[in-house]
This record gives C-alpha cells, structure tokens and sequence, in this order.
C-alpha cells in the first residue's frame, strides 16, 4: 500500500513520467521493483531512485516504513514539502533529496531521529531557519543545505553535533540571507573537517576556536560580510588544504603561524582589509598552489622565501602597496603559471630568473612605475607565455626579438616608451 501510494504521489498518475519502473505495481515481490533494497525479513530497508523523473510530493504515508534507513531521491522534479510525519521514521539515517523543487521548512521534528548520519537538500527551495532541533542529531556526519532559501543563524547548539564533519550551506547568488555571526560553540564539533559557509551575510570574526578543528581540511567563508582578523589559532588546524577567505572585510595581519600549515593548497584572501606584509613563514607551505592576495592594503617586499613553494602555480598579489624588487628566487617557481603583481610600487629590474618558470602564461606587473631597465632576453624562452602586461612601468629600451617571436602570446602590453621592433 505505501508504495503504491509512493509511486502514484510521484508520478502525478502518469506512470510514463519515470525513467526506469521496472517491476513498479506488479505481482512481483517489492524488493525486485526498481530502487528498492529490503533485509532478510522482506522489509524495505532503501529506496534510491535518484534521476528517475519523479514529480510531484513525497506522501506522508512513507512514515509507515518503519524499517527505511536509506531514501536517496535526488536530481528529481519533487516539490512540496518535507512531511512532517518523517520524525515517525526513527532508524533512518540517510536522506537525500538534492536537486529537486522542494520548499516550506525544514521540519522541527527531525531532530528526534537519533541515527541520522547523513542529509542532503542542497539545489531546492527550503526556506526559514535552520532548526535548533538538528542539532540533537548527536550522530550525524554530513549537513548540506547549500542553495535554498534559509534564513536566520548558525545555532550556538551546534556544538552537540560532535560526530559532524561537513557542515556546508553556500549561499545561492544574491538571494541566500543567513546571518549572524558563527557560533564560537561550532570549535566543539571537533571532527570537522568541512566548513563551507560562503555567499551569506555572516558577520562578526572568524571564531578562534576554530584551532580546535584539528580534522579541518577545507574552511570557506568567502563573499559574506566577516570583519576582525585571521585568528593566529588557525595554525593549530595543520589538516587544512583550502583557506577560502574572499571578498569579506576581514582586517589584520596573516598569521606566522601559517607556516604550520604544511597541507595547505590554497590561500585565497582577495579583496579584503589586510594589512602588514607576507610572512617569511609562508615559504614552508611547499604544497601550496594557489596564493590569492590581491585588493588588499599589504606592505612590504614579496618575501623571497616564495621560492620555496615549488608547487605554486597562482601568484596574484595586485592591488596592494608591496615595494622592492621582484625575488629573483620566483625563478624556482617551475610549476608557477600566473604571476600578477600589477598595481603595486614595485621598483627595480625584472629578473632574468624569471625566464626559468616554464610553465608561466600569464605575468602582469603593470602599474609598477618604479619598474626600471630593460626587458631581460631571457623572457623569451616561456614558449607558454600568453598574457604579458607591462604598462606604466619604467621600463626602457627595446622588445628583444625572443620576445617578439613567442607563438603563443595572444597580448603583449607595454608602454610606449618601447621602441616597437617587433613585426
């Protein structure tokens, strides 16, 4: 009976509309339909029919499995709501109803399902709060409830969620509203290791009790409205491999302490407040591929411990007020593809170790006026050079005809004080 009601609920009773209903309302036992797992006692234990083209509400009637554990219906059409009658169905553990069109609220009453490990409803339209009552759910493991319409904030309960690892609920462009500050209770859900948080309007510092996350692999916060500074107690969270910080109004210096973070990949803290200058400490980070630090207000010269970070692929510090001259120890960089340092008051000569990096595509150190000398020769043997900005700097002289020959460059901007050999 419940299944029957399932299949006629979600296929608005035109069983055409799914891809595969193998088996579905015949005299064959359940268990052989199409998505439906049942235990040794021919109890329907999982049902998963995920991109099957069901449409239409999920029947309250499902409570009536008191044996589902696992109800996987993603990338459907659903819509309606998350019936309130789930919280009868005390053994379920698993639930992912991802890409669909449902909306209302997460429903109160799933925090009594003490063994859910597991919930996905990313891709719908959900809307209110975040209930306080998930966080009684002391087992579960994954929350993702990115791109819907929640509101509201974190609970400061959620340090109860100890066995959480993924709590992750990006905001959908534009449209996405939670707030608030994050709690800094969230340092108690010590086996972390995802918190994706981004395109809200959360506000407030970076808790520092987040160097309890000693499991945290990936922290992104960027595109919300977090101010303070880059707590130093990061640098106890030596798991970490994405620091995503960007387009907040976070202030402060970087920590020294970021040469603790041996795994770190990425460092991406655009467009923020930052002050003081690039920590020595930083060239340790020798897994490091991504170093985004552009729009900022950082000082000082680029630290030539950089070219210890034999990983590093992106090299974008723009937009600051950096000075000295270019570390010639960037010529380590074999791996380096983007080097942006434009718009700073870098001076000096352009090294001629920067002819090493080949694998470089793009360099852009335009906006430097204190750039002086010529353009070294050596340029000319980064044969997957594409992009190459020199405009309004100091430099003089000639293109050199290694240069001029590059097959690859599709842009070559410079200032006109150059004389223009090149054919």
């Amino acid at each position: 009976y419940v299944l029957a009601k399932f299949f006629l609920s979600l296929t608005k009773n035109d069983p055409g509309r799914w891809t595969n209903k193998a088996g579905w309302l015949t005299t064959d036992t359940v268990c052989n339909w199409k998505g439906i797992i049942c235990n040794n006692d021919q109890n329907v234990t999982r049902i998963v029919l995920n991109d099957n083209g069901l449409v239409g509400d999920i029947p309250t009637e499902m409570s009536l499995l008191t044996d589902l554990s696992h109800l996987a219906l993603s990338k459907n059409g659903i819509s309606g709501t998350i019936p309130t009658e789930i919280g009868l169905m005390t053994v379920l553990s698993y639930l992912d109803l991802s890409k669909n069109n449902i909306r209302g609220a997460i429903p109160t009453e799933i925090g009594v399902l003490k063994k859910f490990e597991k919930i996905f409803l990313q891709k719908n339209d959900i809307m209110g709060n975040l209930p306080t009552e998930v966080c009684n759910l002391s087992l579960l493991k994954e929350l993702q409830l990115s791109e819907n319409l929640i509101v509201g904030t974190i609970p400061e309960e959620i340090g109860k969620m100890t066995s959480l690892e993924g709590l992750i609920i990006k905001g959908r462009k534009g449209i996405n509203v939670m707030k608030g500050i994050i709690p800094s209770t969230i340092g108690l859900c010590t086996g972390l290791q995802r918190v994706e948080i981004p395109r809200n309007e959360f506000s407030g510092s970076i808790p520092s009790e987040v160097g309890m996350l000693s499991d945290l692999e990936h922290l992104f916060l960027f595109e919300n409205d977090i101010t303070g500074s880059i707590p130093s107690t990061l640098g106890s969270c030596t798991s970490l491999s994405q620091l995503a910080l960007s387009q907040n109004a976070i202030n402060g210096t970087i920590f020294s302490e970021i040469g603790l973070l041996t795994n770190l990949v990425d460092f991406i803290a655009d467009s923020n407040e930052i002050t003081g200058s690039i920590p020595s400490t930083i060239g340790i980070l020798h897994n490091m591929t991504r170093l985004k630090l552009n729009n900022n207000e950082m000082v000082g010269s680029i630290p030539t411990t950089l070219g210890s970070c034999t990983s590093l692929q992106d090299l974008i510090l723009d937009l600051n007020h950096f000075q000295g001259n270019i570390p010639s120890e960037i010529g380590f960089l074999g791996r380096l593809e983007i080097l942006s340092l434009g718009l700073n008051k870098i001076g000096g000569r352009i090294p001629s170790h920067l002819g090493k990096c080949k694998n470089l595509k793009t360099m852009i150190l335009s906006g430097n006026g204190e750039i002086s000398g010529t353009l070294p020769s050596e340029l000319g043997s980064l044969s997957n050079l594409t992009h190459l900005n020199f405009m309004d700097t100091g430099l003089t002289g000639t293109i050199p005809s290694e240069i001029c020959s590059m097959q690859k460059l599709i842009n070559l901007d410079l200032k006109t004080n150059f004389e223009a050999n090149c054919v």
